[in-house]
This record gives structure tokens, sequence and C-alpha cells, in this order.
């Protein structure tokens, strides 16, 4: 058993601990940086106008993530594989992005040009149209530096650019510069860090070059379109609520109260994603090597799942309506409620991109689209019967039944192949969380800081008592930590 734990605390963990440590310390700084945007934003533009900016992104984000087309995890996965056919696979990627990107924004403007009746919006869009591209070189130089393991170069781009975009869209907000205004910011910022990017890379890391050698790209193409499509989907059930809300159901204040709730998910889903893509190149010479680490990898960070998403729901439904009040003020109260709901999300969206991983991993890219495009079609499907029943409270339901499909699906195929114990990966993270939020909800009378403190102690006793976190758990969540912090 040494001979496991010598491997887990060595190199493999040290890799993935430092560029999640640079990855994730972008994403916290952005993190704050951007919550005071948002407050910004919302104090400033109100319910309904910041409903529209954040209808705007969504729609945008759903056509960035056609342009990646699997390249991302393909990245990873080859030079995580193999450093020296790193420029190759570097100007393939960039080649198939470069073209996927401008198709996809030229469509993106011109679909929600004809969907989208006032002007102001339509304006919106194409200016939001121009920031894909910059959004997506960036996102493409950050996957090279995530592919090599230099994590820190991102995290330089994003303090800088990030700030930039903060500082100067509230100044503008400041002085009355409106929504475009805001979006023409956001437009820039992206492009600067592509720019950014770009020179960094050349500089320090490789040459970048075009490659229009049809045999390889075909090859790039044929492995990463199943990704792609699962990168899709994946985003679909992120970001499409809010798309789906804007056409099919609510109004335009309504819209902005489930904007800032999902919000608050789309700041945390972060995490898992960043771990995601820190773990892929360690995974993939993990397969090589079948040394079964894969395998630990997805039991520990499932667990780790119920655990988060658990402590993010509880406290959701403890002080969201407090928080957000204090905050946001009385004009977001609906948004309040709905984010102990929201916060759930995060259960079902980590698990699917976990098993997602180790799937990429393995070079089996086709299963995990399937169970992502299940996922889609539930929420869309779901979608409008649900609103109408519910309200907005029922876009919530309908995402959280869309990305429990796919994470359902991926669990029972993986489980079904031996890679997981599904009554102690699974079923008993869920008795503990059912039995905290018993106690949650027998206390929240008497008041909610006092039942969210005392679910939490619950959660943390019962993952102990009843093993949620085995020995061999905390051993590489502790090394992880260790890695991390330092």
């Amino acid at each position: 058993m040494s001979k496991p734990k010598e491997h887990i605390s060595g190199i493999g963990v040290a890799s993935i601990a430092t560029n999640t440590g640079y990855l994730l310390g972008a994403r916290i700084y952005n993190i704050l940086i951007r919550f005071v945007y948002v407050i910004a934003l919302a104090y400033y533009l109100g319910p309904e106008l910041y409903g529209i900016l954040n209808y705007g992104i969504s729609w945008y984000l759903v056509f960035l993530s056609i342009t990646g087309l699997g390249t991302s995890v393909i990245l990873s996965r080859e030079i995580g594989r193999d450093r020296e056919s790193g420029h190759q696979v570097a100007s393939l990627t960039l080649t198939i992005r470069g073209i996927a990107t401008v198709l996809s924004a030229i469509v993106c403007f011109i679909v929600g040009y004809f969907l989208e009746g006032k002007l102001e919006v339509r304006n919106l869009l194409l200016i939001f149209s121009v920031a894909l591209i910059g959004r997506s070189i960036s996102i493409w130089t950050e996957n090279v530096f995530t592919a090599y393991e230099i994590s820190r170069y991102s995290f330089l781009l994003q303090t800088v650019f990030r700030s930039f975009e903060v500082i100067t869209g509230t100044g503008f907000l400041l002085f009355s510069g409106g929504i475009l205004a805001v979006a023409i910011v956001h437009a820039i910022s992206w492009w600067l860090q592509a720019i950014g990017g770009l020179l960094l890379m050349q500089r320090h890391l490789l040459t970048i070059w075009i490659n229009w050698s049809w045999s390889d790209l075909k090859n790039i193409l044929y492995k990463g379109l199943p990704i792609g499509l699962t990168l899709i989907m994946v985003m679909w059930l992120q970001s499409g609520p809010l798309v789906l809300y804007r056409h099919l159901a609510g109004t335009e204040n309504s819209l902005g109260q489930l904007a800032l709730a999902m919000q608050a998910f789309i700041i945390l889903s972060h995490i898992p994603i960043v771990a995601g893509m820190t773990s892929l190149p360690v995974l993939s010479r993990s397969i090589e090597r079948k040394d079964g680490k894969d395998l630990l990898y997805s039991d520990t960070m499932i667990k780790a799942a119920f655990v988060f998403g658990a402590v993010a729901g509880i406290a959701g439904l403890g002080i969201g309506p407090w928080i957000v009040e204090v905050l946001f003020g009385t004009r977001f109260k609906e948004a309040g409620c709905l984010l102990g709901i929201v916060m759930w999300l995060l259960i079902p969206f980590t698990c699917g991109s976990v098993i997602s991983t180790v799937y990429y991993s393995r070079g089996q890219f086709l299963f995990p689209a399937v169970c992502a495009g299940i996922g889609a079609l539930v929420l869309s499907c779901t979608f409008s019967w649900l609103v109408s029943k519910m309200n907005t409270s029922g876009a919530i339901v309908a995402t959280g039944a869309g990305m429990g499909m796919q994470a359902l699906s991926l669990i029972w195929v993986h489980a079904k192949s031996g890679g997981l114990n599904i009554r102690e990966t699974v079923f008993r993270p869920l008795v503990v969380i059912i039995f905290c939020l018993g106690i949650f909800f027998v206390l929240k009378p008497v008041g909610g800081l006092l039942a969210m403190l005392s679910s939490w102690a619950a959660l943390l006793f019962g993952s102990v008592m009843f093993g949620v976190i085995n020995e061999e758990d905390k051993y590489l969540l502790v090394s992880l930590k260790r890695r991390l912090f330092s």
C-alpha cells in the first residue's frame, strides 16, 4: 500500500495541484473581482437590463462552445502523453479553432439578429459576437498553457485583463454608460487577453503557426468532434436556461432574477472545471502506465462533489436570501430565494465533469457526448412545462433534471464497467446529505444561520463516521491541499 501512496503524493499530485493552484487562483481572483462587478452591474442596471445583459452573454457562450471542437481535451491529452508532439498539435488545433471561431461568430450574430426584435438587443449581440472571437483565442492559449502544465501564465493574463474589464466597466457605469458600453469593454478585454496570451506563448513556449495538413486536421477533428459535442451540450446545460427563459417564458424582470441566481452557480462551477482541465494530462499518463489512479481520482472526486455541493446548497438555503438582499437590495429578493435551489446544481454538474474527464483520459470520447446530449434534451423538453407549473423555479428544476440525467447515465455506465462502487461512492454520501437536510429543515424556523451551521457540522460528522471519505481519499485530498497551498 505504501507504493501507491508515494505515487499519489509525488509528481502527479504536484503537477495537478500546482497547475490547479494557478488556474484556481486566477478563478478565485476572478470570482472576487467579478463579485464586486456583479454588485455594480445589478445596482446600476436593475433587474431588467441586468437580465438582458446576461442573456446576451449566455447567447454568445452557447456559440463559443462550438469553437473548441474538443481541441482543449486533445491538447491536454496528447501533450500530456508526449511533449515532443506539442508544436504540431498546437498548430493543428489553432487552425481548427480559428476557422470554427469566425464561422461561429457570424452565425451567432445572424441568428440573434433575426430572433430579436429590439434594436438595442441586436446591437448587444453584435458586440458579443465580436467578443466571441477574442475569448475563443484566449481560451485556446489557456488550454496550451494548461497542457504544458505552466498555468502561471494563465494566472497572469486573467488577473490583468479581468481587472481591466471590471475597473473600466464600472467606470462607464458611473457615467451612465449602459449595457452597450459594458459589452464593448467586455469585448475589448477578451481581445487584449488573446493578444497577450499569443505574445507570451510566442516568447516563452512555442512558435505559433497555421497548419493546413488535411490528413492531420482530419485526425484531430475525428477525435475532437465527440468531445466538442459534449462541451456544446454541457454549455447548453449552463447557459441554455437563460436563453430559453428569454424566448419561451418570462418577463425581463424575472429573467434578471434568474440570471443573478445562476451567476452564483456559474462562478462556483469553475472549481470542478479547472480541476478537470489540470487533471487531464496527469490522468492520461496514468492510463498509459495502467496504474489505476484514474479510478481513485473518480471515486474521491465524486464523493468530494457531493460534500462540496451540499455545503453550497445548505448555505444557499440558510443565508442565500439574506445575502442577496443585503448586497443587491430588495429588487432582487426573488433571486435570493432561487439561490437555495441553484446551489444544488453543483452536485450533478461536478459528477458529470469528473467522470467525463476520466473517459477523455482513456481516449473514450463518444460516450460523454451521448450522456451530455441526453441531459441537454431533458432540459429542453421539460423547460417550458416546468416553468409554466413552477414559474422561475421551474427553470432551475429543468436545469437540474438535465444535469442529473447526464450525471446519472455517466455514473451508471462507469459503475457497470467496474470503475465505481455506487453504494460507497453515491448512496452513502446521499444518505448523509438527506440526514443533514432533515436537521436543516427542523431548525430552519429557529433561524437560518443556526440551521446552516448545524447542518454543516452534521455533514462533517456524518462524512467521517459513515466513511464517506476513507483513508485513501483523505490521503489524496490532504496531499492535494498541501501541494495546492504550498
